[in-house]
């Protein structure tokens, strides 16, 4: 059962080896080159050093049972000393009349909720401004329970037929919308940006560049401050004629201040890598970002770009550690067939404090493929409250036989400050977090009942579900490390935890013995870590 460690993690070096993404998802295959090979026993050794390196190196079948098990121990350790204040629920595509029919986006919403400023082309909708580029609309709701209205284009003279508008951003009084211009469908390259002043009728006037801060490079996807005096961007390419590149990535976020709404901004400075969308009130950080950003941050990365989220609790407070919005928020893509370009991408997020969601744009099975470039898609995700989840109680990690037909037991605990019996069973949804990102079908339980299953004293929610249902769904797979369960409360709000596993190949229930050797050898040095 994943918990937090009051002690460090020993195994970070082995992040890599979990998240890095390749063909095999989480766990890197190895090569059959040597090089490979002596160098993956030497980082075996290091970490379980009563594994045999004549074991290990007997065979590349028998390294990658070795590999298996420290990826799973490295997963426990890191799931335990990671921050788990907070989990999303379920990705899902935002509801119609949104993603009809053309590729949507990029959104901001009002402090309220209620109204929602994105990027589209919609040939569904045609209309003047519906030329094969991105632009501006607005849709609005009644209540954060009522779905969205229809959307409407902002026309004239925000949107144009030659240009892409993409990437809103709007002051809490709404009398200033920030925005990106550029020549490409996708504001790429040499975007540049724009502002646009409410007039008295409620529409917006002629836009204006902010020459104090656009280049000849591209600068744009602009996130501005509720009271309009800080402005965060994103400049994109290695070289700009006028901003560093510290990171050497492909995408950083400048930020520029000014005195007064009257004056122009101030140079900008360097703020953080990748693509940045700063909530309106200057707490919430939520990054996009490549291979090349995670290498750089030495974070986790599983597709074509990531989601990632930085937070303070004031604006003179530090920021604090990166995190990595774990699947099923962030996918790979692999299950597609055949493959989309680009897929396993999330991007340009921002979250909803009034409906606590996160709305963001994704490339994943599930996005509608019609239109130039309908494949791009506009999802939501619930914030959850992080519960504690113990797959096959008793066993850590969990050894799943998923030739079996039997059932999988898996229990939502009771602790101090939660009640497991208050949680709707019948929401709860069951799986592998990336393959439910790549589009797998999570697994509803067979049954469910309130018992003491960690002998605690609490009454904790114990659920069955079927090993044939998940093997048939996909949604476990020999290559699964992880169970994430993920449901509501009977009071209608999200939760979700997960727990890591260690799934026997199907046709081999029992691993050949150097990798039990090795396995034993990590169960080892996990109860070493949950002794300390």
């Amino acid at each position: 059962m994943s918990r937090s460690l009051d002690a460090g993690c020993p195994l970070s070096d082995w992040k890599d080896l979990r998240f890095r993404r390749t063909g095999s998802r989480y766990v890197t295959q190895v090569s059959n080159g040597e090089a490979a090979r002596a160098d993956f026993a030497a980082t075996a050794g290091a970490l379980l050093p009563v594994a045999n390196e004549g074991i290990a190196m007997k065979s590349l079948k028998s390294l990658r049972v070795l590999q298996t098990a420290a990826a799973v121990l490295a997963l426990t350790c890191l799931a335990r000393s990671a921050i788990a204040e907070f989990e999303f629920g379920i990705p899902t595509p935002v509801p119609p009349p949104i993603n009809i029919d053309g590729g949507f986006g990029y959104p901001t919403l009002a402090d309220d909720g209620l109204t929602m400023y994105f990027a589209a082309d919609p040939p569904y909708y045609g209309g003047p401004y519906s030329t094969g580029h991105f632009d501006i609309w607005k849709t609005t709701r009644a209540s954060l329970s009522d779905p969205w209205g229809p959307y409407v284009n902002l026309g004239a003279p925000i949107n144009t037929q030659q240009y892409t508008e993409i990437g809103p951003s709007f002051t809490a009084d709404r009398h200033e919308l920030f925005f990106m211009r550029s020549l490409s469908p996708f504001g790429l390259p040499e975007g540049d940006l724009f502002v646009s002043h409410q007039q008295t009728d409620g529409s917006y006037g002629d836009p204006v560049p902010l020459s104090e801060l656009n280049s000849a490079g591209n600068e744009g996807y602009p996130s501005v401050s509720s009271d309009g005096l800080t402005l965060y961007f994103s400049t994109v390419g290695l070289t700009n004629p006028k901003y560093p590149n510290p990171t050497n990535g492909e995408w950083n976020t400048f930020v520029a201040h000014r005195p007064d709404r009257n004056s122009p901004f101030g140079d900008a400075e360097f703020f953080f890598g990748g693509y940045g969308h700063v909530s309106p009130d200057g707490l919430t950080h939520i990054i996009m970002g490549y291979p090349d950003f995670a290498e750089h941050y030495d974070v986790p990365n599983v597709g074509d770009a990531d989601l990632y989220v930085r937070t303070r609790e004031s604006v003179d407070d530090p920021w604090g550690p990166i995190q990595w919005l774990k699947p099923p928020v962030n996918s790979s893509g692999q299950l597609l067939d055949p493959p989309w370009t680009g897929v396993g991408l999330e991007c340009c997020g921002t979250f909803s404090a009034a409906d606590s969601m996160l709305y963001f744009t994704s490339v994943r099975p599930g996005s509608d493929p019609t239109g130039p470039v309908g494949f791009v898609d506009m999802w939501q995700v619930p914030l959850a409250e992080a519960v504690p989840v113990d797959v096959k109680p008793g066993a850590d990690p969990a050894p799943i036989n998923l030739k079996s037909n039997g059932v999988l037991p898996v229990a939502v605990l009771s602790t101090t400050d939660f009640d497991a019996t208050a949680v709707d069973a019948a929401t709860l949804k069951f799986g592998d977090p990336l393959l439910i990102a790549d589009g797998a079908t999570p697994a509803d339980p067979l049954r469910w009942s309130y018992e003491d299953v960690n002998h605690d004293g609490l009454d904790d929610l114990s659920l069955k579900f079927s090993l044939q249902d998940l093997r048939a769904t996909g949604v476990f797979t020999s290559s699964t490390t992880e169970g994430y369960l993920a449901g509501q409360l009977q009071d209608g709000s999200h939760i979700a935890g997960r727990d890591a596993v260690l799934v026997f190949s199907p046709g081999r229930t029992i691993p050949e013995p150097a990798g039990l050797v090795l396995m034993i050898a990590g169960l080892a040095a996990l109860a070493a870590v949950r002794r300390r």
